[in-house]
């Protein structure tokens, strides 16, 4: 199943099931969206079934764990944050912390 639909990100967290969701980008999306068009149609060709679309590949042409794709997420997340160039704010209710 895919993870992108009608220009989401969505997953079940592993330890608490929870769904996460987060919309993409317009420039993500529009590379997304003619990739899966060209895989919906891969798999209309294929008799039941189904091309998987692989999003994110490390150095090596793999596809990311989901540990290395977290680690790798958030190295680069503080060191844009060491950089000044993103502040991350948490949300919790009416407050946002920074």
């Amino acid at each position: 199943r895919s993870a992108y639909i009608d220009g989401w990100l969505a997953w079940h967290q592993r330890k608490t099931g929870d769904l996460v969701e987060i919309p993409v980008d317009a420039r993500l999306q529009a590379i997304l969206d003619p990739m899966l068009a060209k895989r919906k149609a891969a798999e209309q060709k294929q008799e039941g079934g189904v091309a998987a679309m692989t999003l994110v590949i490390g150095e090596r042409g793999q596809p990311y764990t989901e540990n290395g794709f977290r680690a790798m997420f958030f190295r680069l997340v503080k060191q844009l944050e060491a950089e000044g160039k993103v502040i991350l704010k948490l949300e919790t209710g009416d407050e946002m912390l920074a």
